[in-house]
Parts: structure tokens; sequence; C-alpha cells
């Protein structure tokens, strides 16, 4: 698509640093393996997911919970082959998902096996493309920075050993006797570090009321998702109606020529739970994208831009900004 549109792709390729003169970003510094270079722009779109570029270039941000940093537990996905029938499964489902917490705690005490499930809500989703393949949300790593090169690192080791042990106690129960780890995610799941405060800011309250606004240039449907962050808190799973994510929050403040996508935008705590699922940040790199073509025609920074224009650009090409009806289910999953 991207090539069909004319769009110069650069991959393997790091931005390591903004251009930024007066409070005006006027580009990037790459590295990759050519060297290091400069990529001049009219705009800039962050869409690193940690706000890297806006954090660098001085906009203000948020970073984890407010008395101590703390942010949720990062996780690594993985596709397990299982020859048995999905017919068989010993789990029941839940909203097209099945709970593994139960069936992983009672095949350890029958094995007499000292097992400490790393996630309480472990669950696996069968895959289309085939029955005997089943996705694994369980491996999770509390108290990492997903900023920080040793963090990650430190989580991508501990991440893989538990998706080897959960892998091997799975095999104690018949079902998954012939059972085996198929594939991982490349990269640790991280859920959230800098949220860039923009000129809106998404709030909990926003989220649970469903907020509208002119401005919107989608709409979140995923549920309030907070992980807790120690002993001390309990997981929040909470359903709300469908709330409005306005252009305003993918503009940061005091940087001009910047835009924001993903789950670094404008926010707080509790709404960035929901937003930051893979379907809402892809609306908001679309928004963002014809944000930045749009105020360059209208020859305006994206702060002036009316945001109306985006989402009428958005309508005009098929984009459903708030559904009619909600999909969003009367109970939580969880």
């Amino acid at each position: 698509m991207l090539d069909e549109a004319g769009v110069k792709m650069l991959m393997h390729t790091l931005a390591v640093k903004p251009v930024v003169e007066n409070d005006v970003i006027r580009g990037i510094i790459i590295e990759n393996k050519s060297g290091r270079q400069a990529i001049l722009a009219k705009r800039v779109i962050d869409c690193t997911g940690d706000g890297d570029i806006a954090a660098r270039s001085g906009a203000p941000y948020e970073k984890g919970r407010k008395k101590d940093g703390l942010m949720p537990s990062v996780s690594l996905l993985f596709h397990l082959h299982n020859e048995r029938a999905l017919e068989d499964l010993p789990a029941t489902p839940i909203g097209g998902i099945f709970l593994l917490s139960p069936l992983m705690k009672k095949t350890a005490r029958k094995a007499g096996i000292r097992y400490k499930l790393p996630y309480d809500v472990a669950f696996l989703v069968p895959m289309p493309v085939s029955s005997r393949k089943l996705l694994v949300n369980l491996a999770h790593v509390k108290n990492i920075d997903g900023t920080k090169a040793e963090d990650l690192t430190r989580a991508h080791i501990i991440l893989r050993r538990q998706i080897m042990e959960a892998t091997e106690l799975l095999r104690y129960n018949p079902y998954f006797s012939s059972a085996y780890v198929a594939s991982t995610g490349t990269q640790v799941y991280v859920r959230e570090t800098r949220r860039i405060v923009g000129e809106y800011y998404i709030t909990e309250e926003d989220a649970l009321q469903g907020k509208h606004y002119d401005d919107a240039i989608t709409s979140c449907r995923y549920m309030i998702d907070v992980h807790p962050l120690d002993a001390t808190e309990s997981g929040r799973y909470e359903n709300h109606p469908p709330f409005d994510i306005p252009y305003r929050s993918l503009v940061p403040l005091k940087i001009d020529n910047l835009l924001m996508a993903g789950r670094c935008i404008s926010c707080d705590r509790v709404s960035q739970s929901a937003l930051r699922i893979g379907g809402t940040c892809m609306s908001t790199g679309e928004a963002a994208g014809s944000a930045a073509a749009i105020s360059i025609q209208e020859k305006v920074k994206p702060r002036e831009l009316d945001g109306k224009l985006v989402r009428q650009a958005l309508e005009n090409r098929g984009v459903v900004i708030r559904p009619e009806k909600s999909s969003v289910p009367e109970k939580c999953m969880f």
C-alpha cells in the first residue's frame, strides 16, 4: 500500500534524536547500517509507543504511577501447537477465549509441582488459521521500565523462561501432552511508559462517561484494563461506553510541528489502559498522518489546525469515527 502510494520507506532504522529549533521540530537524526543521517521534515509523527521523539524534543510527559513511577507488567505472547481437538479442551470459553489459570493450578497440584503463575488471568485464544495453534497470554514480568534497554533485556530473558516452564507444566495435562512452543513474539510487549501531555488530556472520567468531542478522530471500545502494579493493588477490568479520542490529544504541548499516535498520546493511566490496544493505536496513526498533510495544505501549525477538518477528511475516506451500536459487552469477561 505504501509502495503503491509512492512513499519512500526506510526499514531497519532507529530514530535516535530530534532536530529542534526554538521549540519547533525540524526533523530527526536516524541511525542504521548506513551510519547516522538526518531527515528534515515539515511534520514529524511520534509513533514510538514510548514517546521517544516527543520527550527528547522537550515535550512534557507523565510516566507510571504518580507516587513511585511504577508501570504495568510487560509480557510476551507465544503460539502453542497442540494435536488435540479444541472441543476436548478442559476449560470453559469466555467471550472467545479460554482461561488457563484454573487448569494450570489444577495440573500443578495433581503433578505435585510447585508452580507460581506469572499472570493470574492467563488465557489462550484459538487461531482462526488452525485449531491446533493456540495463542497464549501468560508470560508477564513486573517492575520493568520499557524505556530502558537493560530492563527490556532482563524482561525478555525471564519471559522466555516463563514460556518454557509453563509449556513443561501443561504437558502434565493429558490434553497438552504433545504440546510444544511453535513461536514467540519478536519483542517484549510494553503496556505503558511515557504519556505525552497534549492540548487535551483524556481522563478516567472521560472514558467511564463515554465522552464525545466535535474533533473526535476515533473512538475506543476496549475495556479498562489496569494491571496491578504490586501486591497492594488488584487488577481493574471494567467495561465502559465507547469514548472518543479528540484530535487535540495527538498534539503535544510546547513543541510545534510534532504529532503523536499510539499509546503515548495525551491521557491518564486509566484511560490509557483502554486506548493502548492495537486497533485504536492504528486509528490514531491514520488521524495523525491526515492531520500532518492537512496542516501543511492549510499552512497552519498542527496546534492551530481545526480538528473537525481532520475528522471530516477521515469520514470522507469511509472511516467510522463512532459506531452507532456499541460493540462493548455488558459484562466484562474477567
